[in-house]
């Protein structure tokens, strides 16, 4: 999500400035002034209380063991078999180790096109005869060369090995507006609350309860908030979150739902990078009351 707020502004400047280096050479340091930046308060590793801090502490030191394939946007698919939840996924066209392979003739007129190791590394094409071919790839090389985990310190990104993937476009609520994101927090099978996401400018968003309430408190900027609709599959995103969550001691699973029909998006390890900047600070250590580690 846009951060457009001050901590927000401020942290994307320390990263365009000095960022990268200290994350590369002083990697605790960046952990804290980061979570400083983002949030308002110190983080504290050696008592952590707050959601935010929980997750910074599980992302340093109390990694699942399934966090880096779920972190993989290929390999998830291979993790959700077991469940039998890959069947919601978005159709996987094609998925390649170097964008100079992709045949971009094969491609349908409309697809997505992501690097599987980080976030923020997705390409959306709508019409793929205004696409140039040259910069797109460009990029997606580029983005194969980054390391995600070491640059961000979400550590279960760092070991995934990069790839490009393709996946079938979902057409949204219009021509130009995509779907609503659900946004489903868990821990070891309980949920915890529910972001719903709907990107436009400026971005809108809502947190809500297991039963589709609206928690007004939690939200730190009440002017972007929005009147979610219950999903009509709902009750069936809560179940596969809960299910999944079992191997976690945090994770956001997300949801899409077009026409009716329930996609699941992707599993984030990481939520807000361990830094809640769009939450209030009481709701952050409410919430993080519930997680046991």
């Amino acid at each position: 999500m846009k951060e457009d707020y001050k901590g927000g502004k401020c942290l994307n400047k320390f990263k365009r400035i000095i960022g990268d280096k200290i994350s590369k050479y002083t990697p605790m340091l960046y952990t804290h002034l980061s979570f400083w930046l983002k949030t308002g308060y110190f983080l504290n590793l050696k008592h952590p209380k707050s959601l935010s801090e929980k997750i910074t502490y599980i992302n340093l030191y109390k990694q699942s063991p399934y966090a880096t394939i779920c972190a993989d946007k290929y390999e998830v698919r291979n993790y959700l078999k077991k469940w039998g939840y890959d069947k919601y996924l978005v159709d996987l066209i094609g998925v390649w180790d170097n964008a100079d392979d992709i045949d971009l003739n094969k491609l349908p007129d409309k697809f997505v096109l992501k690097c599987n190791h980080g976030c923020g590394y997705n390409i959306i094409c709508t019409d793929k005869s205004t696409l140039d071919i040259k910069s797109t790839k460009i990029q997606l090389n580029k983005w194969l060369k980054e390391n995600y985990g070491e640059q961000h310190r979400e550590l279960h990104y760092a070991n995934i090995k990069p790839r490009i993937i393709c996946e079938k476009y979902i057409e949204g609520l219009s021509d130009d507006q995509l779907p609503i994101d659900y946004k489903i927090h868990c821990s070891r099978g309980k949920f915890l609350f529910l972001l719903c996401v709907k990107r436009e400018e400026p971005i809108k968003w809502e947190i809500l309860n297991s039963d589709f309430i609206s928690i007004p408190s939690a939200l730190r900027e009440k002017e972007h908030k929005f009147n979610a609709l219950t999903p009509k599959n709902y009750k069936k995103m809560l179940e596969i979150a809960k299910v999944i969550s079992t191997d976690f001691d945090i994770i956001r699973v997300d949801f899409y739902e077009v026409d009716g029909q329930m996609i699941l998006g992707e599993l984030t390890i990481t939520p807000a990078g361990g830094r809640f900047w769009y939450i209030t600070k009481a709701f952050d250590f409410y919430m993080g009351n519930k997680v046991k580690l």
